[in-house]
């Protein structure tokens, strides 16, 4: 019987790496939330498109950038 077996770090648990799993949560959670609201104001886009009493529609140019 060995003395120190290593333990592969993939299966590793979470509780002995907390900052790096903190930071894993968020990362996704922001990654969701921008991907959430990117589908949002494309389903808005293709709603206004789609009505017939807009037929003046004129997209917007969300890039954020400046004049």
């Amino acid at each position: 019987m060995e003395p120190y077996q290593r333990q592969d770090s993939l299966t590793s648990s979470p509780r002995r790496h907390p900052r790096l799993t903190a930071a894993g949560l968020v990362l996704g959670g922001t990654f969701l939330a921008l991907r959430r609201g990117a589908r949002n104001m494309a389903d808005n886009d293709a709603r206004q498109k789609s009505r017939p009493e807009t037929s003046r529609y004129v997209p917007v140019d969300r890039s954020g950038g400046g004049l």
